[in-house]
């Protein structure tokens, strides 16, 4: 029964997964909405469907009901399925934990050493920092840089975490993401060069390929939270007072590198330069080439030719929630500083 239960469970999350990893392909082919003719086409050739249940919407994989938003953009619902895949990982590791420890009492087969490291690795999760469920990276001078994912995440940057040494970015063009550099009052202007550039490449300019796009940045006290009398601002949008101080990015290159954080290693995208420096090993991406999901394993499968048992245990939907919306391309792969730090002083700043 518990092997039963184990399929079961691995071919529903190997299914929501699917369903996920083929909404973020619309993504990439300009697709926004769940509700888009083509996205139906992708439920019902996965054997899902979108249905509502006393004015709540769900979609339905292999009986499993996940609830969602069908205003939200296509990417936020592919990161919803996505957790919902893990989620059902999880109650995987957890029936065949049970079933390894009965196996072991009964045939003795290991010993309790090895027990209890197997368990460990079963159950060990790394608590998450507060910046991670943005797009964030730190730069070359350390400051923190986040930015927005969608329409909800711009808001919730500005609404909570914008304090008076900030700074803010946008960039110059309709459907780019707000950043923010912490701390930022005597911030270099590498640092702001390297946010202004993160902005513009996590914007609509790397779908579809727009080079020599520009982002300002403004003082906190210039960003108004509510419309002037008589006008709508839409969800995620701020009025901006003031001068605008402008910083144009020739290039659209971003790197993806694993990162050495709080005695573990995390996922971090930005500008060439910063990831280079702060990560094990890093991948410089641009747009044009695969998919977000098919760049994702690619970008995993290099990681993993270097550090195999550090890339496995990062799920691979994290890469994908890394890179940009739109098609990316792998221009070059490395170690990073970190590495060589670990290296001698098996320390990092």
């Amino acid at each position: 029964e518990q092997e039963k239960a184990v399929e079961t469970v691995k071919e529903r999350s190997k299914k929501i997964t699917n369903v996920a990893n083929s909404l973020f392909e619309m993504v990439s082919k300009g697709i926004v909405s769940i509700e888009d003719s083509s996205a139906q086409e992708i439920l019902a050739s996965n054997n899902a469907k979108l249905i509502s249940e006393k004015g709540i919407s769900l979609i339905v994989i292999q009986d499993e009901k996940i609830k969602i938003n069908t205003k939200s953009p296509l990417q936020s619902i592919a990161s919803v399925l996505f957790n919902e895949a893990k989620k059902q990982s999880g109650a995987v590791a957890s029936i065949q934990s049970i079933k390894e420890k009965t196996e072991k009492k009964l045939e003795k087969f290991q010993s309790k050493t090895e027990a209890e490291k197997d368990l460990i690795v079963v159950t060990e999760i790394r608590k998450k920092n507060w910046y991670e469920r943005y797009r964030w990276f730190f730069t070359s001078d350390g400051y923190l840089a986040i930015g927005g994912r969608d329409a909800a995440s711009n808001s919730a940057i500005v609404r909570k975490h914008l304090e008076k040494n900030d700074k803010i970015f946008h960039g110059d063009i309709f459907g780019s993401p707000f950043f923010i550099i912490k701390d930022a009052e005597n911030a270099p202007d590498r640092s702001m060069n390297e946010i202004a550039h993160a902005t513009v490449c996590f914007s609509r300019a790397w779908r579809e390929g727009l080079y020599g796009v520009s982002a300002f940045w403004v003082h906190p006290e210039q960003v108004k939270k509510s419309a002037p009398s008589g006008e709508f601002l839409p969800k995620g949008s701020f009025t901006i007072e003031g001068q605008r101080n402008f910083i144009k990015s020739e290039t659209l290159r971003l790197a993806v590198g694993i990162m050495p954080i709080d005695d573990d290693y995390v996922l971090t995208c930005g500008p060439p330069e910063p990831i280079k420096k702060n990560s094990l090993c890093y991948a410089i991406i641009e747009p044009g080439g695969s998919g977000m999901a098919e760049a994702a394993k690619k970008i995993q499968t290099e990681f993993s030719k270097m550090f195999e048992d550090v890339a496995r245990k990062i799920h691979i939907d994290e890469f994908v929630r890394a890179i940009p919306a739109g098609t990316t391309q792998i221009t070059e792969v490395g170690m990073g500083d970190s590495h060589q730090k670990n290296i001698i002083g098996n320390e990092f700043d």
